[in-house]
């Protein structure tokens, strides 16, 4: 069975982490949308609703003023024998009639304002003279006490033969049995109700507590005040609640209500919106929506397919070119093909092009220059593709897992493998440079190089703690060049790949010998076995037949010291005792000068 390729897997796998959460995202988008605008269509009603009803409460706080003024100005009238003499009776209702014409025009929100006897109900004085006269028997019945006002409930006036609310106050004179009346047609308030909808379906009403119809709903009938209205809405209202839901109107269509007790009225006030009405920006968009996730689909695809040949392209490149030079074809050169595959890639084809072209000027070196090439070709291919294998492998199990926090660990360690292959293509372009590049030393300060070294380290090894701990004074410097920092990383990483402990610590320790820097590494692994001692840094000796690394790092330590003009060896923390661990021992010359050092390493 033919296996998929690099390229595929990457395509299948971008195709699967992009489009299942943006496919789920979109869905829990189009659920979700629903439930915000039924749930800001709610908070709008319920604000409309406190704004009516705060308005209704603000009018008859009003009126309840203005009959308390009247009151005060009448009884001034009276205290100070404005009324006394003959004719007293005559001024008496002149006056009246004057302060009542004067409160008539105060605003426009009073129908009518009355003059009653507080006993039997009877109108003496009104600015509506047909109501002079007459027995106001239903407003005996909310008829206040001590003074006091008293708001009525709606109620239908049998002499006017319509509702009315009215604000009463009886007098504060002892020796008038007076009552004021401000009657109110509750036409206003069905102003009020029908006021800012203008576009919507919108509908408000109020309901008393026999529930029935006090101001008309734009879908009940003209006999609206013998209608019974009963819904979840009304219910609430008339139980002293305020909030808002969605339920059944009187007609049982389906609306998104706000429900406000009146306590001044003690009628229940509700604003509604059919559903369907205020779903009906949700629906004008389901297409939009369609659309959308279509065109991100095939954007994703292109994507996708874009991204596949970034990440397989350079390799293939390199393997193709590879396999050419490996068959004999010396003048063949990457010029430029791998530009696109990031500076790793640039730095390994420029390498890759010094190399062939050395090989097509000495075609003596043919054997050798061979060996190298399958070398990179190895370490391209099995080293690289085994990590790229590793990633593929943790951004498979992200994909199943369903848990947020798993889903961030594998990713993290898909990264990790990616900075193992960073670091592994960056190890080989070293191995070419250190026995290539000219030599050009200058002061390096070894505390920064290794502290530097040992976080690179712990980067790509997460799961481990590594300690490390320098004897070296802090502004250690020694002649040396960038490739230092290589020796140094290889050899902690080295450290970390083969200490089986899962704490891993390491010791630095410096000393000056016989015109040479002493270095003396060690770490609490295991030792390592007298016939493997110089074995350990020839490039593949150890580390690819043990599974665990490429098998260059000691190789590149061994060939960064003899650039140094120094020399390595491992000796055992205790003499004959393999189980208290080894020491790298490390010797570079301390007279190493500024500038070119002529000679070749060894």
């Amino acid at each position: 069975m033919k296996s998929r390729s690099i390229k595929t897997k990457i395509f299948v796998m971008f195709l699967v982490i992009s489009l299942v959460p943006m496919f789920g995202m979109s869905f829990y988008q189009y659920v979700t949308s629903k439930d915000v605008i039924v749930k800001e269509e709610k908070c709008n009603l319920f604000n409309i609703a406190n704004e009516k009803a705060n308005i209704i409460s603000f009018i008859l706080d009003n009126e309840e003023k203005r009959l308390r003024e009247f009151d005060e100005l009448i009884m001034h009238d009276i205290m100070s024998g404005y009324f006394l003499g003959n004719d007293s009776g005559t001024n008496f209702t002149a006056e009246i009639n004057k302060n009542l014409e004067y409160y008539k025009y105060y605003d426009n929100f009073s129908e009518a304002i009355l003059l009653i006897n507080a006993t039997n109900g009877k109108v003496l004085f009104s600015t509506s003279p047909d109501d002079i006269g007459h027995y106001l028997r239903d407003i005996l019945i909310f008829m206040p006490s001590g003074g006091n006002v008293s708001i009525t409930p709606v109620f239908y006036s049998a002499i006017h033969e319509k509702p009315v609310t009215a604000v009463i106050l009886n007098s504060s004179s002892s020796s008038h049995n007076f009552a004021y009346v401000s009657r109110i047609n509750t036409t206003f308030m069905e102003n009020i109700l029908e006021s800012s909808f203008t576009d919507q379906n919108w509908d408000a009403y109020m309901v008393n507590q026999f529930n029935t119809f006090v101001t008309p709903s734009r879908y009940s009938s003209e006999d609206y005040m013998n209608t019974w209205v009963r819904t979840v809405g009304v219910e609430r209202a008339l139980n002293h609640e305020n909030g808002t839901d969605i339920y059944d109107n009187f007609n049982g269509m389906e609306v998104v209500g706000a429900y406000r007790w009146i306590p001044k009225l003690s009628v229940a006030l509700l604003v509604e919106v059919p559903v369907e009405d205020s779903l009906s920006d949700f629906y004008n968009y389901q297409d939009a929506y369609v659309m959308a996730v279509i065109l991100a689909s095939i954007f994703v695809l292109v994507v996708a397919t874009y991204l596949g040949n970034i990440v397989t392209r350079p390799l293939q490149i390199l393997v193709d070119g590879t396999k050419r030079i490996a068959d004999g074809d010396m003048n063949y050169r990457l010029n430029g093909r791998l530009s696109k595959g990031g500076y790793e890639f640039v730095n390994v084809a420029s390498s890759f092009n010094e190399m062939t072209e050395k090989l097509g000027y000495n075609m003596s070196d043919l054997k050798k220059a061979k060996e190298e090439i399958e070398f990179y070709l190895d370490v391209l291919t099995h080293d690289v593709g085994n990590m790229n294998q590793s990633v593929l492998g943790y951004l498979e199990l992200m994909n199943m897992e369903g848990n947020l926090s798993d889903k961030s660990m594998y990713l993290k360690m898909a990264e990790v493998s990616v900075k193992r292959i960073i670091h592994m293509v960056e190890n080989v372009k070293a191995m070419s440079l250190i026995k290539s590049k000219e030599r050009n030393f200058y002061p390096v300060n070894l505390t920064e190089i290794m502290e530097k070294a040992i976080e690179t380290v712990r980067d790509i090894h997460i799961t481990r703690y590594i300690s490390l701990k320098s004897d070296l004074p802090a502004d250690k410097t020694i002649m040396a060049d960038e490739f230092i920092y290589n020796l140094f990383f290889n050899l902690f990483n080295n450290s970390v790949i083969h200490n089986k402990n899962s704490d891993v610590y390491i010791h630095v320790d410096m000393k000056e010998e016989d015109g040479y820097y002493r270095l003396e590494i060690e770490d609490n692994g295991e030792g390592i076995l007298d016939s493997l001692k110089e074995r350990i840094f020839k490039k593949f000796e150890i580390g690819r037949n043990a599974g665990t690394s490429s098998g260059i790092g000691l190789a590149i330590v061994r060939y960064c010291v003899e650039r140094y003009l120094g020399k390595i060896w491992v000796e055992d923390r205790v003499e004959g005792d393999l189980s208290k661990g080894s020491i790298f021992v490390i010797l570079l010359p301390k007279n190493l000068s500024v500038g070119s050092v002529a000679g070749v390493t060894k």
